[in-house]
């Protein structure tokens, strides 16, 4: 089993270290989107930079690279028991950890969020739904997409008890949704200091003007 969820894990972290967003900004403007704006890799920051349709682009491949595999996983090569949840559990949470600190460029990467969503839709689409629902009523409320992201998965573990119950089929879900809302809150430090400070900028789906830092 070892062995096997190691075979899993590795891919599954090359797979989320494959930076969209940077890509599409090389491919696009020929620019580091590291060097623009926020310096983040996702699609916030795309769409800051380069206008929504690219943010919208770079934030469904985001996604894409954590749907595509765990659904072959889930479908194809795991069965549903209680410890291959806790394997494609492993293999989500490593897809996600590539994102944020993806080898391809120098650990430097993401917040999570995208390729957060891509992992749950795979694995609990119901439960997802709601996620998105509160997701777009905090944004649509506070216009601030780091709030909206961080109490979004703040919440989510608690959708998941409430949809499955506290027991051992769902405590994979459980353990794994607690590990990400940890890390994606803390990847969101910068973005804390500056909410408290009043410094944060609001979401829009204007690019950000070239006059503007």
């Amino acid at each position: 089993m070892n062995i096997i969820l190691f075979l899993l894990v590795l891919p599954g972290y090359f797979t989320g270290s494959i930076p969209f967003g940077y890509i599409i900004a090389k491919f696009v403007a020929k620019e580091d989107i590291r060097k623009q704006g926020s310096g983040n890799i996702g699609g916030t920051n795309v769409s800051r930079i380069l206008g929504f349709k690219w943010g919208l682009l770079t934030v469904l491949l985001d996604a894409l690279k954590a749907i595509v595999p765990l659904l072959v996983l889930k479908n194809i090569l795991l069965t549903d028991s209680i410890p291959d949840r806790y394997v494609i559990c492993a293999v989500g949470i490593s897809i996600i950890i590539g994102h944020v600190f993806p080898v391809f460029l120098n650990f430097r990467g993401g917040k999570g969020v995208a390729t957060f969503v891509g992992v749950i839709v795979a694995l609990l689409p119901l439960e997802t739904l709601v996620f998105l629902l509160c997701f777009v009523v905090l944004l649509s409320v506070t216009r601030y997409m780091s709030i909206a992201s961080m109490v979004s998965v703040s919440i989510f573990p608690v959708i998941i008890i409430i949809f499955n119950g506290f027991n051992p089929g769902s405590l994979p879900y459980i353990v794994f949704s607690i590990f990400l809302m940890v890390m994606i809150i803390a990847r969101h430090k910068t973005n804390i200091i500056r909410l408290m400070n009043h410094e944060e900028p609001k979401f829009t789906f204007k690019k950000k003007s070239a006059n503007k830092k």
